[in-house]
């Protein structure tokens, strides 16, 4: 990339694409659900905040997009190792998906240098400029979101 383009943005976040294999409401909070991921030939814990969006049984056997460099964090007495990556307008949130991508896949910003921060934090990605180009792909400043060529999109059933 950098011979033919010279500088390359370097892509910090380590996105994968995560199978849901089981879904529970949290003990303590009542806006969120402890999900069990697996992400390739591992498992994770996340805590996340889906429980007023979407029910039980739409987010069992799906795939989502996790964000794994984020250190774990206790999270109501939950350990959550990684957060589900979302997209939102108003008070609706919708899940990013690679439809067709397999568990596990590495999601990249086109045209970038993947580089993923070991530092990563959670004040450090809400500070990306991320959104949603017109067609739903998710972006990274001009960078479309992929996950083995498929297009990551986000959207689905929000408000136009």
């Amino acid at each position: 990339l950098r011979e033919r383009y010279g500088a390359v943005d370097q892509w910090t976040l380590d996105v994968r694409v995560a199978e849901v294999v089981n879904v529970a409401a949290h003990p303590t909070a009542d806006r969120n659900y402890v999900l069990s991921v697996r992400v390739g030939d591992q498992t994770r814990t996340i805590v996340s905040g889906l429980r007023s969006h979407y029910k039980e049984e739409e987010l069992q056997g799906r795939n989502v997009l996790l964000l794994c460099n984020l250190p774990p964090a206790d999270l109501g007495g939950v350990k959550s190792e990684g957060m589900v990556l979302c997209c939102e307008k108003g008070k609706k949130m919708a899940l990013l998906e690679a439809p067709g991508a397999p568990v596990g896949a590495q999601v990249l910003a086109d045209g970038t240098e993947l580089a993923p921060a070991s530092d990563m934090d959670l004040k450090g990605f809400r500070a990306l400029p991320l959104k949603l180009g017109k067609d739903g792909q998710a972006c990274w400043k001009h960078h479309g979101w992929t996950a083995n060529g498929v297009k990551v999109i986000g959207g689905k059933g929000l408000p136009e």
